[in-house]
């Protein structure tokens, strides 16, 4: 054999194939009796189910502070007829792994089991949604948890810079900026827990998922179990409206934190979801200005000057509304140079257009993550329940990709201009001084 045939070409990058279209395919949709939508991706290939359960609402939806998240994250806790105990050690027998969360607009059960025990997985998953007790100890334990964890982000100056810049922007009072304190966990009842769930998770409230090597006994037992709960006729149509946002006024705040090592900053306003219709060019210019890497924000202060490990820049699609936000943290001494900077760079994509080179570079990135997002079923179901809790259509993926394909250099200053004057955004910084 000819050992010069099989010596790669090192000198040689291979070639860039710019994606032009995405592989995306709607789920097969279903209804179960109790109203509940039940969306499918199917992979015979596989030999486990995921199974994704939100409800809309989140924190969004709250009256008590801490009910929502503290309803999802006890859920498992314990029904009438098992205790939490009880219910992890089924799971784990079972080789199952039960996942619950709780965000802004919704709240989440993720069940992943092998489908030779879906039956005895989808009943018990079922009692803990339809019969949740709420042990108050175990609830005690849950709440004290989540107050350390408090008080010790309390000493993080990321997380107040953060804290301080929702507030200034959505208000203290709006759910998407207000902030727990420590009295709001030792306030929290059961009587408070019952009723959030009483009127939050039912079937009409919610949407299931199932990815994976859904065959018809599998579901068959879905339709028997999450199926057959019942739901109150008063919860039925029920719509969570959106809630007033108070202008902010834009300016720099200062929150002292004495003996902390760097100050945190973050920079920002309040923008769009991702259903505006400059949403995925602003999301390139977002990713050239601080969303990867590579970007220029990175360049500039960690690379160039040496003032932090990592600042970034992201684009927030919540389902009301959304959020543009630049965070780092920097050494104090250099907390002036690095604001200077950082508006130094926004100032540049406001005067000049980005290169073609680098407009492509960040083209291909975006195109490769979703890319590798859509890789497999359960991603797609992921991707999916994203779309569903902020109320977006299912052809967002083929426009998206449209859209970034379309994205040029004047497009992209039309955007800086139009959206990051710096006199409409908020600065907040946490530190020592």
């Amino acid at each position: 054999m000819n050992k010069k045939n099989i010596i790669p070409d090192r000198k040689t990058p291979p070639g860039i194939n710019p994606v032009r279209n995405l592989n995306w395919y709607n789920p097969e949709k279903q209804f179960l009796d109790n109203g509940m939508n039940l969306y499918i991706f199917r992979d015979s290939t596989l030999d486990a189910t995921q199974l994704n359960i939100s409800f809309y609402g989140g924190t969004y939806t709250e009256q008590k502070p801490l009910a929502a998240s503290t309803v999802i994250g006890t859920l498992q806790e314990g029904t009438k007829k098992h205790t939490a105990m009880e219910i992890a050690r089924q799971f784990d027998f079972w080789g199952s792994y039960l996942k619950t969360s709780a965000s802004n607009d919704n709240l989440d059960i993720s069940l992943f089991f092998l489908n030779r025990y879906a039956h005895e997985n989808l009943e018990l998953i079922t009692e803990i949604i339809r019969e949740p007790c709420f042990p108050e100890n175990e609830v005690a334990i849950y709440l004290n948890n989540r107050l350390e964890e408090w008080r010790i982000r309390q000493e993080q100056v990321a997380w107040l810079s953060r804290k301080h810049f929702l507030e200034r922007i959505f208000g203290e009072k709006h759910p998407y900026g207000r902030s727990y304190q420590a009295k709001d966990f030792q306030t929290v009842q059961t009587d408070d827990l019952e009723q959030y769930y009483r009127l939050h998770l039912q079937p009409a409230n919610g949407f299931c998922i199932l990815s994976g090597n859904i065959t018809a006994t599998i579901l068959n037992e879905v339709k028997n179990t999450l199926g057959s709960i019942s739901m109150p006729a008063s919860q039925r149509g029920r719509s969570i409206e959106a809630i007033p946002v108070q202008s902010s006024t834009p300016g720099i705040i200062s929150i002292k934190k004495p003996n902390a090592l760097q100050t945190a900053i973050t920079v920002g306003k309040k923008l769009f979801n991702r259903n505006h219709r400059d949403y995925a060019g602003f999301q390139i210019m977002n990713t050239i200005l601080g969303g990867y890497f590579g970007s220029r924000l990175m360049q500039n202060l960690r690379e160039n000057k040496g003032l932090t490990y990592g600042i970034y820049s992201s684009l927030s699609s919540f389902r009301f509304d959304g959020l543009f936000s630049i965070q780092g943290e920097v050494d104090t001494a250099g907390r002036d140079t690095a604001l200077q900077e950082i508006f130094y760079e926004i100032e540049q994509l406001r005067k000049e257009k980005v290169p073609d080179h680098e407009l492509q570079l960040v083209k291909n990135y975006h195109m490769g993550n979703l890319l590798q997002a859509f890789d497999g079923v359960m991603n797609k179901a992921d991707l999916t329940r994203s779309l569903l809790i902020t109320y977006t259509p299912f052809d967002y993926f083929s426009r998206l990709t449209k859209e970034i394909n379309a994205v040029t250099p004047e497009k992209i200053r039309s955007l800086a201009q139009k959206y990051l004057d710096p006199e409409s955004l908020t600065v907040v910084t946490a530190g020592p001084k």
